[in-house]
């Protein structure tokens, strides 16, 4: 072999194994990226429901023990694990066709009676934090 074809013949392998190693770099990129958003965004379960009426705290309930309430007009419903409103006066009914909710952070609102019921709870990133 001449010098020419050996120059050739090593850049050849040094590019592969360049290549090579772009792409295991690339897939770690890209598994951490899918860890930090899985992490970031995953819902964690929440603990208790925090209901509040004209801005002030009034109950604390476990989200592990079924049970129904008033507040006002408003008829609140925990059932495993889930909370939801099953009647409401308002007008609009929106708290009412709102989805059971049952995820740190996740709130159910009903403008018209001035009620917020809000699940609390450690979310991942709390609990990896700490």
């Amino acid at each position: 072999m001449n010098t020419d074809n050996m120059k050739t013949f090593d850049y050849y392998k040094k590019s592969k194994l360049l290549e090579r190693w772009d792409i295991i770099v690339a897939v770690i990129l890209v598994l951490a990226l899918a860890a930090v958003l899985l992490i970031t965004f995953l819902p964690a379960e929440g603990s208790e429901v925090e209901i509040y009426k004209n801005g002030q705290l009034i109950a604390v309930y476990p989200l592990n023990e079924n049970r129904a309430f008033n507040v006002g007009a408003m008829r609140i419903e925990i059932f495993d694990g889930k909370v939801s409103v099953v009647e409401s006066d308002c007008p609009d009914q929106l708290c009412v066709h709102a989805h059971s909710i049952f995820t740190a952070g996740s709130v159910i609102i009903c403008v018209p009676n001035k009620v917020v019921v809000k699940i609390t709870g450690k979310t991942e990133v709390e609990g990896i934090t700490q």
